[in-house]
């Protein structure tokens, strides 16, 4: 009987020491790779319509797939084209490739909006995420980040400097993210790859803004306004001097003095109103653009 005993706590003795440390690290294994892959799939399907990169729809998309699609159209620009703050069935390029199924039944129309994007971020990207589609049209919409105004002080010798300070010299500038003349390059510098590459190409304005509440400072939303005017007229012009179609977004949706129907609070990013209008009146303009 003594024996019996002496075997049997032996064994447990065993169990404890060689068998239980193996099956708890495969738990907390298992439990580890759980949460990789939970990690993993937050990631790809994010549970946020504000998120940077592309939507996760357009990232999803298999090149070989596109093969018999015709056209194939990608709306390349920012907030705007992404869809910020909206679901991706209410962004502009879902609707737009709605209506043009009734024309198209292939169509595809393939989002690659990229929230907070200057023209420069554009650039960067213009071969992934564009040209690798192998598009028949291009609609381009940049310009919101570009001429976005921030406050700079100075020192008073030229020098900037991060916070404000007691030095009586102190001044107050305000730069925009891109200048002006530096937006111009960039978008021409756009143009002419998309061109090269035998893509059409259809120019979109900047949307009208209604001053953004986090400028606390009047001086500064009414400035911000007037800038972006500047930078939808240097769009209006580029359009001009290269013989491309040209959707002034800021008259469109001034249309009856209405554009706040077409804002998110923010006063900036259009709303799902807006985006259907961008996407109607792309539409109407493609309806007597040749593909």
């Amino acid at each position: 009987m003594k024996k019996n005993r002496g075997k049997i706590l032996s064994t447990i003795i065993l169990f404890i020491i060689i068998v239980l440390p193996v099956i708890t690290a495969n738990s907390c294994n298992s439990s580890i790779e759980s949460e990789k892959q939970l990690k993993e799939e937050e990631s790809q399907y994010p549970t946020s319509n504000n998120y940077q990169g592309l939507r996760t729809e357009t990232k999803n998309i298999n090149l070989e797939e596109l093969v018999d699609n015709y056209p194939r159209i990608v709306c390349f620009g920012d907030s705007v084209t992404f869809g910020w703050n909206v679901d991706y069935k209410d962004s502009y390029p879902n609707i737009l490739e709605k209506l043009l199924q009734k024309d198209y039944p292939k169509v595809k129309v393939i989002n690659s909006g990229i929230g907070g994007d200057t023209v420069i971020d554009a650039y960067n990207r213009l071969e992934s995420d564009v040209i690798s589609f192998e598009p028949h049209l291009v609609i381009i919409n940049l310009g919101l980040n570009d001429g976005w105004i921030q406050e700079v002080v100075e020192d008073g010798n030229g020098g900037e400097v991060e916070e404000p300070s007691d030095n009586e010299n102190k001044e107050i500038g305000l730069n925009t993210n891109v200048d002006l003349e530096t937006f111009k390059k960039y978008y021409c510098d756009i143009i002419e790859i998309i061109e090269l590459a035998d893509i059409k190409i259809i120019l979109m304005g900047i949307n009208p803004v209604l001053g953004d509440p986090s400028l606390v400072n009047d001086n500064i939303a009414g400035g911000q306004i007037e800038i972006y005017k500047m930078y939808n007229e240097q769009v209006r012009e580029i359009g001009l001097d290269s013989n491309l179609v040209y959707l002034d977004l800021w008259s469109i949706f001034n249309q009856d003095y209405k554009a706040h129907d077409y804002l998110q609070n923010d006063g900036i990013h259009p709303d799902e109103n807006g985006l259907e209008l961008i996407a109607k009146s792309i539409y109407d303009a493609l309806k007597i653009c040749d593909f």
